[in-house]
């Protein structure tokens, strides 16, 4: 950019889940929209990064107004700091993505992209933080290794094939009711057989196909994966590249659904499934 004249403007990015997680910490509040709008709100004060229990709950209105006040001090630490470095930067003109401006230029855009059939409604998998009840990014997740177990388990074969079925080793066995399919590498030769057949979940008893997709690993555990909806990000790439069906047993506070999935055999038609007798428990 030698020659040229640059235009630096100085953008605040304070809208999302950060901004959402601070003035929840430091005011010790958390938003609930059923709550009436209270002038002058006095919130309880910072300190107060407990469970979400334990804060006051207030209007949506209200904690806009607590983002926009917090935002606006944290902005000002912020320009302090990069002016002593020297940014050059043209402090005349600046723009917040909270405030109203930036807002409503967002919102004609998503409006258009409505009106032109560009945007559209689906149900898919997000990343979900269950303690504050909203959507994350991919960049505010924290990957850690954490010690685990494989667990052993042996599906059937369905529709009268012969042969014993494949044993999967997962970290994960809970998942297995939310099981859609069977992976295994386009060129483990010890699944080449099995690669378009049913196979038959352990307990449930439910029919999922067995796959063949590049991005399962031959070395991991015995070589054959099962795809649950939904686990990890691997499993939402199967999931949508193969099309499989959708099977969630987590809700969004992060617990075992009381119903079961779609897909699911009566309890007395699961494998090895005893009757209950008449006065029996």
């Amino acid at each position: 950019m030698r020659g040229k004249e640059v235009f630096y403007p100085i953008g605040w990015d304070d809208n999302g889940l950060p901004t959402e997680r601070r003035v929840q910490n430091y005011f010790g509040v958390t938003c609930d929209p059923s709550r009436p709008y209270e002038p002058g709100l006095v919130p309880p004060g910072s300190g107060q990064s407990g469970p979400a229990a334990a804060r006051r709950p207030v209007s949506r209105r209200n904690f806009i107004e607590l983002c926009r006040q917090l935002t606006e001090i944290d902005e000002r630490a912020y320009e302090d700091t990069w002016r002593r470095l020297g940014l050059s930067v043209d402090w005349s003109t600046s723009y917040r993505t909270i405030d109203d401006g930036p807002s409503g230029i967002s919102q004609r855009a998503f409006l258009r992209s409505l009106a032109r059939g560009e945007a559209y409604a689906a149900e898919g998998p997000v990343l979900w933080d269950v303690t504050f009840g909203t959507a994350v990014a991919q960049a505010e997740i924290e990957d850690r290794d954490i010690p685990g177990t494989y667990w052993r388990l042996a599906f059937g074969l369905a529709d009268g094939a012969a042969g014993a079925g494949p044993v999967v080793a997962t970290t994960r066995p809970e998942l297995l009711p939310a099981c859609v399919a069977l992976v295994a590498h386009p060129d483990d030769e010890r699944y080449a057989g099995l690669f378009g057949s049913v196979a038959t979940t352990p307990l449930f008893g439910v029919r999922v196909p067995i796959l063949a997709h590049r991005l399962a690993d031959p070395a991991k555990g015995t070589g054959i994966a099962m795809v649950c909806t939904f686990g990890d990000t691997t499993d939402v790439i199967w999931w949508r590249d193969l099309r499989l069906e959708t099977r969630p047993v987590i809700g969004a506070d992060g617990r075992l659904l009381p119903d079961p999935p779609p897909g699911w055999l009566p309890m007395r038609s699961w494998p090895g499934a005893r009757r209950r007798q008449p006065g029996s428990r």
